[in-house]
């Protein structure tokens, strides 16, 4: 007897929505897996926001050092989209985490390791140094891993998650792409 095997789909392109309402394309990361619907995906980047501000909020009540309380809750953030991905049974794609190509990993490494000096110079040309003063104290009073963590690793993980993978991916079921963008 011969068995059917059924062809493997076909990538989806890089335009707004596709013809399955939930489907996004490559452009919101993860082409092909299922995205929250529009309001659900507004509802969790509204929880996710909350929960940044009670964690940290109580925290710091706690008595845990500022940069402690920052990275607390960034990462109580992060959790809001993980496990509403884990309840609606849907993989990290469906939160914008895929696996990147190693040639954009060793990009972002570059481009990272090269704008901090553009960026101390631009403090310096605007003559920034008042308006810094709390950030550096901030910075010199933690730990580098901890400070690390929560100014530089955790906000961008936090960014990428809840604005591109859910909120925009979520909006870009709904809506025309450049209206998600600006909206997300």
């Amino acid at each position: 007897s011969t068995r059917y095997i059924a062809p493997a789909p076909t990538p989806t392109p890089m335009t707004s929505p596709t013809s399955t309402p939930r489907d996004t394309a490559s452009l919101y990361h993860a082409a092909g897996t299922q995205a929250f619907p529009a309001l659900l995906a507004v509802g969790i980047s509204a929880a996710a926001w909350a929960t940044l501000i009670v964690v940290g909020v109580a925290a710091v009540f706690g008595g845990l050092d500022l940069t402690v309380a920052i990275a607390m809750g960034q990462l109580a953030m992060v959790a809001v989209p993980v496990i509403a991905a884990r309840v609606g049974r849907r993989h990290a794609q469906a939160i914008g985490l895929a696996r990147a190509p190693w040639q954009y990993a060793v990009a972002a490494l570059l481009i990272g390791a090269s704008t901090w000096y553009i960026n101390v110079r631009l403090v310096e040309l605007l003559q920034l140094r008042s308006e810094t003063a709390a950030l550096e104290q901030l910075v010199d009073e933690s730990s580098l891993g901890i400070t690390l963590l929560a100014i530089a690793l955790a906000p961008a993980v936090c960014e990428e998650i809840v604005f591109r993978g859910v909120l925009l991916r979520g909006l870009a079921t709904r809506f025309h792409a450049t209206f998600a963008i600006a909206l997300s």
